[in-house]
């Protein structure tokens, strides 16, 4: 049978190796391309901020120029956060919240996270969580200036720092938890530690 194939003909059994290595190829350009040598942003003194004591209530509707910005961001960057407090102080710390591991990315991987954060926002029908422990944090440069999220998938809140401006937090379901989670790993992150206190 294999002697009626023609060569030109590719092997189906190979076919998703062969679509996997180029995917993989990829994401590997977009990240070269996203993080060259001397792109990376150190943590701004503002990104160091502990988060704000009394946050502003959850509004109804995220601002649309803020998503509008955010789609024109130049740059991303992800951060695996650990919410828990703790005393040390040696690791980095964004927004006030222990910084795991960080990697810039790419426009092309970080805009269905943002498109995902507005679907999950027009999800929620009101529900809010007792609590705020981001596990996930994004930096956006945008047209506006730099935009920081602080994601909370589990208490069902995203925490918006912008220039400037107050903190606004809006409500999210918590479906973008498996894009966030599947990133990190297309990133060779750690991921965030489960929502459960430390032993």
């Amino acid at each position: 049978m294999d002697s009626l194939r023609s060569p030109l003909t590719p092997d189906v059994r190979q076919v998703p190796l062969r679509v996997m290595r180029i995917l993989a190829a990829l994401v590997a350009l977009l990240i070269a391309t996203a993080c060259r040598p001397g792109t990376e942003r150190p943590l701004s003194a503002q990104s160091r901020e502990a988060p704000t004591a009394s946050p502003e209530p959850s509004v109804p509707h995220p601002r649309l120029d803020l998503f509008a910005d955010l789609i024109n961001a130049t740059s991303f960057e992800i951060y695996s956060l650990d919410p828990w407090p703790s005393l040390e102080n040696d690791r980095l710390r964004f927004r006030g919240v222990r910084v795991i591991a960080s990697s810039c990315v790419p426009p092309a991987l970080a805009l269905p996270i943002v498109s995902g954060l507005w679907q999950a926002h027009e999800s929620n029908d009101g529900l809010e969580a007792a609590c705020f422990y981001p596990r996930y944090g994004l930096h956006a440069d945008t047209p506006s200036g730099p935009v920081d999220l602080l994601i909370a998938t589990d208490c069902l809140q995203v925490r918006v720092f912008e220039p400037h401006t107050r903190p606004d937090t809006f409500l999210i379901t918590a479906d973008p938890e498996g894009a966030l989670h599947a990133l990190l790993g297309v990133l060779a992150l750690p991921t965030p530690p489960p929502l459960a206190p430390p032993a």
